[in-house]
């Protein structure tokens, strides 16, 4: 089921290539074989026979003595993986599923692809044909057996393990052929649904009925950004399902031979059936044809279906030269066609370069899978929490969001787990680690297992406390170098800054410390290490801390047990400070406001280096951060500049936590306003320094959490800054207007003055009375 070898009790043996190729064949054929058949097969020279000896003497060498003496016909009874795991496809259980799916891996009976005759080749890729197709079907059956007991968890878990190994799953509707391999069989089956519910996500599910649409005229290539690769697969499958086109999927892999196999084995049942003879003979052929030829016959067979037809490519790595002549060759068909290449490298990494530049950019589509927002979870949220209140709802939706990182997968897992509304965080569930992990499995171990040492860090991570945990060297910023080439770790300066209100970033250059680009990767990558490798990191860390910071010295000397560190940190932490009298805040009693009207229905967003996510939907502002421990970044919002007069914000605040395991916790804030020179008016949970950075700040209250709220006061003139310092929040600004000028909601030409009539631009009426507050500049 992936790399040939041999075992005995369990004990992996070491046999050389011809001699597993032998016990490999004889296992699998399950009949007597006579030697001279098997030398031609394995050797095709003529020293065969002699050739067969020796490896038959050196397999009595190792105590395998398989076969009696000068015996005509050489036979073997033995077990091959595949039968153990096949016979468990019935009654597999859930809590075992996970090691049943790790066991199929790779290209089956891999390594022995350059061995014996031409005829032992096509015997081994019809070999891998049945393997393939029998792994199929036992992975659509337990599939099935879980979506009928209503085990949506653990079909998600199988679909994703599917998906990554570039099998296809039937829906309980398809045909028997179909489910038998696990392919489509036909149009307008459930083909890619995974539960029985999902996030709409409208706006991209209408881009690609228009591509679909174009399509049936020419063909057309979509390139999606997959790094949301399990979301973009549900959603060009339930695409397929809606408008009738089959939908077959395909993992680009260094064996080009495996490519062709896997592209023609799942074109099969959709092909009428007087074709499918063609194609079971291209399947076995391993002729001397050239791979142009190759890339001519097997898209022949496509156009002469005349059925609509979705080849998804899902790229690790860069695409193979066959790959790559067959978008170019099929890109220029006559026949309803649509190519998707989903790649989560970097623009330009994928291979394809100046291949498509004399492509007709009409036919050449971009999809990029936003985030999910707050209005699609809260559609969701109407059907599945009925019982909660829109103000409710609301709150729950912007936690959900915010905890997710925007991914549907966990959004789905957080919804259907989450019986505590609005409790404290909430764990990442086991079966979302699992799908995480499967997305990274093409990652070298090694990488995998650096930034899961690197996510014990509750800080962030600089070249010292990288040569801490992974040790000096070139190999280790070798390593991180590529984690930031694929950016799984992103570059966090001191601040972020991003333009409004077109949301620009630029990642700074002045800093060497990292930080991971998703709180739920990093969870899953440290679930990876054993909890003593856990605890011994964070006694390395501990350690390393206590002369200077004592305080974050004991937070990681608190999750390693390290009781007399603690008792010595604890003698060492700075008193709190006197003070003459209790501090009293300003507590914002501030009436609660409707809910605003959405603007026009535009999205973007913007992620940056601190892992800071500033959305704009629906002409709304959005700010999330999903942070557990660390410092709090400095994120700042920068309008062109305003006239002075009077502001007024409409927003909400539904989640927001400063930072506490640092010496001087960074002051934290949940919003800051400041236009020109003129003090920043700060709103947040405690009173903050005078100045910040050169800057005089004046506190001006808590906000209250999950409603509605209103702002105003007066401002000067100059650039527009809105600032957030925090660990974790959920920020949503409505409405936001400075001297006359309305900033939010956003609409697609920038802002524009009060008064206008362009839609979403006159939002006055929708601002509660205006509040009093003076001192405000």
């Amino acid at each position: 089921m992936g790399h040939a070898y041999v075992s005995v009790a369990g004990k992996p043996l070491m046999l050389s290539t011809k001699a597993t190729a032998l016990l490999a064949y004889l296992a699998l054929q399950r009949a007597p074989q006579h030697r001279e058949q098997l030398a031609e097969l394995l050797w095709d020279t003529p020293d065969s026979l002699l050739n067969l000896r020796v490896e038959l003497s050196r397999l009595r060498r190792a105590d395998l003595n398989l076969f009696p003496n000068r015996q005509p016909l050489l036979e073997l009874k033995a077990t091959v993986d595949l039968d153990n795991w096949l016979k468990e496809a019935a009654t597999v259980p859930e809590a075992r599923l996970s090691e049943w799916l790790a066991v199929v891996g790779g290209l089956p009976l891999s390594g022995l692809e350059d061995l014996g005759s031409t005829s032992f080749r096509e015997w081994l890729e019809s070999q891998r044909w049945a393997i393939t197709r029998d792994i199929e079907g036992a992975v659509s059956q337990v599939y099935q057996r879980f979506m009928r007991a209503q085990h949506h968890s653990a079909a998600q878990l199988i679909r994703s393990r599917a998906e990554g190994l570039g099998l296809e799953l039937p829906s309980a509707a398809a045909p028997s052929l179909a489910a038998y391999l696990g392919l489509p069989a036909a149009p307008g089956s459930d083909f890619g649904k995974t539960a029985d519910w999902h996030f709409e996500r409208v706006a991209v599910q209408d881009q690609l009925s228009e591509v679909l649409w174009r399509a049936r005229h020419a063909p057309q290539l979509v390139i999606c950004d997959a790094h949301n690769s399990a979301s973009v697969r549900e959603l060009i499958g339930r695409a397929a399902s809606r408008h009738h086109w089959y939908l077959l999927q395909l993992q680009a892999s260094a064996q080009t031979s495996f490519e062709r196999a896997s592209l023609l084995l799942q074109l099969l049942p959709v092909l009428p059936v007087e074709l499918q003879a063609d194609a079971l003979q291209l399947l076995s052929a391993a002729g001397p044809h050239s791979a142009e030829e190759d890339v001519i016959r097997v898209w022949t067979l496509v156009v002469r279906s005349q059925r609509p037809i979705i080849v998804m490519i899902h790229v690790l790595h860069q695409l193979t030269p066959w790959l790559l002549n067959s978008l170019r060759f099929a890109l220029e068909l006559s026949c309803p066609l649509t190519l998707v290449l989903s790649t989560a490298l970097p623009g330009g990494q994928h291979g394809l370069g100046d291949d498509l530049s004399g492509l007709d950019l009409s036919r050449l589509h971009h999809l990029t899978l936003s985030s999910l927002s707050v209005q699609d979870v809260m559609d969701v949220l109407k059907e599945r929490r009925s019982e909660l209140g829109e103000a409710e709802r609301r709150a729950y939706a912007a936690r959900i969001v915010q905890q997710s990182d925007g991914w549907d997968v966990l959004a789905h897992a957080l919804i259907e787990d989450g019986d505590d509304l609005f409790g404290s965080r909430m764990a990442l569930p086991h079966r979302v680690s699992d799908v995480i992990m499967g997305e990274l499995s093409h990652l070298p171990s090694e990488l995998r297992e650096m930034l899961a040492r690197l996510g014990i860090l509750h800080e962030p991570i600089t070249p010292e406390l990288s040569a801490l945990l992974l040790g000096e060297g070139q190999k280790a910023e070798a390593y991180l170098s590529q984690a930031v080439h694929h950016r799984l770790l992103l570059n966090a300066g001191a601040e972020d800054t991003v333009s409004m209100p077109h949301l620009g970033y630029q990642a700074s250059d002045l800093s060497s410390a990292l930080h991971f680009a998703s709180e739920p990767m990093r969870v899953a990558l440290v679930g990876s290490l054993s909890s003593a490798e856990r605890r011994s990191l964070r006694t390395r860390l501990a350690e390393y801390h206590a002369r200077d910071h004592p305080r974050l010295a004991m937070h990681y000397a608190k999750r390693a047990g390290l009781n007399v560190l603690i008792g010595e940190l604890s003698a060492r932490l700075p008193k709190p400070l006197a003070v003459s009298a209790p501090e009293v805040l300003l507590a914002l009693e501030l009436p609660c406001c409707p809910a605003p009207p959405l603007g026009c229905s535009s999205w973007r967003e913007q992620r940056t280096g601190n892992a800071y996510r500033v959305m704009v939907e629906f002409g709304h502002l959005h700010v999330f951060r999903n942070g557990v421990y660390g410092h709090s970044p400095l994120l700042r919002l920068l309008w062109p500049e305003v006239p002075a007069g009077t502001w007024r914000l409409l927003g909400r605040l539904d989640i927001y936590t400063a930072a506490q395991i640092h010496e001087r916790p960074s002051p934290s804030y949940a919003l800051g306003l400041r236009a020109g020179a003129a003090a920043r008016v700060v709103f947040g949970s405690r009173a903050l320094p005078p100045t910040q950075d050169g800057v005089e700040q004046q506190f001006g209250g808590a906000l209250p959490l999950g409603r509605w709220f209103s702002l105003e006061g007066q401002g000067a003139g100059g650039p527009l800054e809105l600032s957030v310092q925090a660990l974790d929040v959920a920020l949503t600004i409505a409405q936001f207007e400075w001297g006359g000028v309305a900033l939010l909601p956003v609409i697609p030409t920038g802002f524009v003055k009060l008064g206008n009539k362009a839609k979403g631009s006159d939002w006055s009426h929708a601002v509660s009375p205006p509040i009093s507050r003076s001192g405000l500049s």
